[in-house]
């Protein structure tokens, strides 16, 4: 048994879902002897002659920023800065009728999407004549009960399963002749989907949205087989 900290035990960092990387600090001390997580996995490594581990969070996370893109120029000097905000939040006054606080501990820093690098990825186009390029930039969007590698064994959430669905605005289903309900199959970097599809007006023109599907990152193009 290797006894491993609790959250509250100690620091690091944190990523939220808005893509925002900040700090956490040690709230209360260490039980005994229990460790990191990341200390314990990096000491059992140099036994293994895996090389000499970080000793200390900062250290950790200078080695992640070097290998992971999206954490580049982020250090813990830089996540741990603090500025005036708008609306003004904390100082001596009661903010929203709670507590008033002050941020001290730093407002850490937002790496910025693939598709606001507006960086394209390449894809493929399938053989034959039935395949039909749309030109449509295809991002894909989140959805309760995706399928997954862990969901797809969940025979609970079997009937819940998002159905794969391609969104778009009526004036591009229109120019690929596409309506709504209609079933179609496109192909996307090299992948074919069968996907439901969706015309509404919530959807901007010119983009295409793909929702219950895995992940897959940044922004692509698809094609049309046998719409």
């Amino acid at each position: 048994v290797l006894p491993a900290q609790s959250w509250a035990e100690r620091e690091g960092t944190y990523t939220s879902g808005e893509r925002r990387v900040q700090r956490y600090y040690q709230a209360i001390p260490p039980l005994g002897e229990c460790r990191p997580d990341w200390q314990i996995v990096a000491q059992v490594g140099e036994r293994l002659d895996m090389g000499k581990p970080a000793f200390a969070a900062s250290l950790l996370f200078r080695d992640l920023v070097k290998v992971v893109p999206q954490y580049k120029g982020m250090d813990y000097r830089s996540l741990a800065k603090v500025e005036e905000q708008w609306p003004l939040v904390g100082g001596e006054d009661v903010y929203y009728g709670g507590t008033s606080y002050k941020n001290e501990a730093g407002l850490g820093q937002q790496w910025a999407a693939a598709a606001e690098t507006e960086e394209v990825g390449l894809f493929e186009v399938a053989d034959g004549d039935t395949a039909v390029t749309t030109n449509l930039p295809l991002v894909r969007i989140a959805a309760l009960y995706t399928p997954g590698t862990l969901i797809n064994h969940t025979a609970m959430l079997a009937d819940r399963l998002a159905v794969p669905t391609l969104h778009l605005h009526a004036d591009d289903a229109q120019i690929i002749s596409l309506q709504d309900g209609d079933e179609t199959v496109i192909q996307v970097n090299g992948r074919s989907l069968s996907v439901q599809v969706c015309v509404n007006g919530h959807t901007t023109a010119g983009l295409a949205l793909l929702s219950g599907v895995p992940y897959f990152p940044g922004m692509t193009e698809f094609s049309m087989i046998n719409s």
